[in-house]
C-alpha cells in the first residue's frame, strides 16, 4: 500500500533547531509579502497572518517582533482584510509586538503621542468589529500592554477600554432585559476574558471610577437570581486574585461575603462562591502573631456560624472542611477549641445538631494536627479541657455517651485510641450501646490530663 504522505512528513528528520525552522518561515513570508501584499490571494495572506501569530510566542529576539510588527502594520494600513475575521490576529500581533519592542521604537518617524492615537485606533476597530473573535484576539493583546509596559501614554486607551468592559459586564448581568435575553450570547471564552481583563485593570493605579463600578458590578452578580451558573466561578476567581493582590479590597470584599451569609435563606447558590473570597481574604491578612486583626473578621463569621446551624448537608460539609484552618488563622487554639466545642454541645432541649458528624469530625482534625506535630503536652492540657466539658454535663442519653465517646477518642493521646474515631462516628446514629466504650475512653483521659497535673 502507498505510504501516505503525512506519514512521510511525520518520518522526515530536520537539523534545524526551533529558532532556525522560525526564521525559515519567516523568510517565506518575506518572499511572498516583497511582491506585494495586493498580489496575495486572500486564502494565502490570511494563512500567512494566522501562522505568524501562533508562531510569536517562540520568537527569542526582538528583531523578529520589529518584522512581525512592520508585516501588521502594512496589513492593517492598506485595509487588504477590512471586514475579514482574521484582522483579529493582526491587531493581536501589532499590539504583541510594540508591547515586546517598546513604544519608542515602534513609534520611529512619529511623536509617542501620535503612536499612542495608532494604537488606539487598533484597539477602537477591534472592539467595535461584529465578529467576537476579533474582540477577543484585541483584549489578549491588550492584556500584553497592561503587563509589559507603562500605561500613562496610553489613558486614552485605558479609558477606551475601560467603557466597553463595563458596557459588556452590563449586559451579562441584564438578565431581565428583553433586548439582551434576545441578543447572542456570548461565548464562555469571551466571558471569561471580558472578567480578566477588568480584574486585571483594577490592579493598576489608574481608573477610580472604573473600580468602584467594577466592585460594585461584581457584587451585584451576587444578588442576581437567574445568573448565569458558568459567571460566578469567573467572578469569585477574579475577586480572589484581587484580594490577594490588594489588601485594600479587603473590607469591600468582606462586605459582600457578609451579605451573602445574611441571604443564605433566600439565595444559598452564592454560599460556596462566598467562602471562596472569606477563605482569600483571611489568608491575605498578613500573620499576626497577637491576633489583634481578628476582630474584622468577627462579623462574618459569627453569621458563618449562624450558617452553619441551619444550613444544608452539602454546605456544612464545606464548612467543616475549611473552618478549622480559617479559625487557627485568626485565634489561638484555645479559642478555637471552645468555639468548636459549643457546635459539639447539644441545644436547650437536650438534642443535638442534624450536623454534630460534621462538628465531631472538626474536633479530630483539630487534634490530629497537634498528634502530628507530636505536641503531647498542649495535646493533655485540651484533653482536660474538653474533659471539664463533659463533666459539666451529665450524660443521660444514649446520644449524649455517643457524642462523648467520639470526642474522648478525638482527644487521645494514644494513637490506637485516637484512629478508632471514624469508627464510633459511623456507629453514632446507630443502635450500638457506647456506655462501655464511654466509661474507658472517659477513665483513659482523666488518667491522661492527672499525669500533666
Amino acid at each position: 500500500m502507498r505510504i501516505s504522505l503525512s506519514e512521510y512528513l511525520l518520518k522526515t528528520t530536520c537539523e534545524l533547531d526551533t529558532a532556525s525552522s522560525i526564521r525559515a518561515l519567516f523568510e517565506n513570508f518575506a518572499h511572498w509579502f516583497a511582491r506585494g501584499l495586493d498580489h496575495l490571494p486572500l486564502p494565502l495572506l490570511t494563512s500567512s497572518v494566522k501562522s505568524m501569530a501562533l508562531l510569536s510566542d517562540l520568537f527569542d529576539d526582538s528583531a523578529s517582533y520589529e518584522f512581525l510588527y512592520a508585516q501588521m502594520r502594512n496589513v492593517f494600513r492598506g485595509g487588504f482584510l477590512t471586514g475579514h475575521p482574521d484582522i483579529g490576529y493582526v491587531i493581536y500581533s501589532m499590539l504583541k509586538a510594540v508591547t515586546v519592542i517598546g513604544l519608542e521604537n515602534a513609534a520611529r518617524g512619529m511623536t509617542e503621542a501620535d503612536m499612542a492615537k495608532q494604537i488606539f485606533t487598533w484597539v477602537e476597530y477591534g472592539l467595535t468589529f461584529w465578529s467576537p473573535f476579533v474582540r477577543e484576539a484585541t483584549l489578549h493583546g491588550f492584556i500584553y500592554l497592561m503587563q509589559s509596559m507603562t500605561l500613562d501614554p496610553l489613558k486614552a486607551v485605558v479609558q477606551y477600554v475601560t467603557g466597553f468592559l463595563l458596557e459588556e459586564t452590563k449586559k451579562q448581568l441584564s438578565v431581565t432585559d428583553p433586548i439582551n435575553v434576545i441578543d447572542m450570547p456570548a461565548s464562555l471564552e469571551y466571558s471569561n476574558l471580558l472578567w480578566s481583563v477588568s480584574f486585571r485593570i483594577m490592579e493598576e493605579p489608574l481608573q477610580v471610577s472604573f473600580k468602584n463600578t467594577l466592585i460594585q458590578r461584581t457584587c451585584e452578580t451576587f444578588t442576581v437570581m437567574n445568573l448565569s451558573s458558568y459567571l460566578l466561578p469567573v467572578v469569585t476567581s477574579g475577586i480572589e486574585a484581587l484580594a490577594l493582590h490588594s489588601a485594600s479590597y479587603l473590607p469591600q470584599f468582606l462586605q459582600l461575603v457578609h451579605g451573602c451569609l445574611v441571604s443564605y435563606a433566600t439565595i444559598s447558590s452564592t454560599f460556596p462562591y462566598a467562602l471562596r473570597i472569606l477563605i482569600a481574604c483571611i489568608f491575605r491578612e498578613e500573620l499576626d502573631p497577637r491576633r489583634a486583626s481578628a476582630h474584622k473578621f468577627e462579623p462574618v463569621l459569627e453569621e458563618l456560624y449562624n450558617v452553619y446551624r441551619r444550613c444544608d448537608v452539602r454546605d456544612a460539609e464545606l464548612i467543616s472542611l475549611i473552618l478549622p484552618s480559617v479559625l487557627l488563622r485568626l485565634y489561638p487554639e484555645e479559642r478555637v477549641l471552645g468555639i468548636i466545642l459549643s457546635f459539639c454541645a447539644p441545644s436547650k432541649d437536650g438534642s443535638y445538631s442534624s450536623h454534630i458528624t460534621h462538628s465531631l469530625r472538626m474536633m479530630f482534625e483539630f487534634f490530629e494536627r497537634i498528634r502530628d506535630n507530636q505536641r503531647l503536652s498542649s495535646l493533655l492540657v485540651f484533653a482536660q479541657q474538653v474533659l471539664s466539658h463533659l463533666q459539666a454535663k451529665t450524660s443521660t442519653t444514649t446520644e449524649d455517651r455517643a457524642v462523648a465517646t467520639c470526642m474522648l477518642c478525638a482527644v487521645s493521646s494514644y494513637e490506637d485510641i485516637a484512629y478508632r474515631f471514624h469508627v464510633y462516628l459511623a456507629s453514632l446514629h446507630s443502635s450500638d450501646n457506647f456506655e462501655e466504650s464511654y466509661k474507658f475512653l472517659l477513665r483513659k483521659v482523666a488518667e491522661e490530663s492527672s499525669q500533666n497535673r
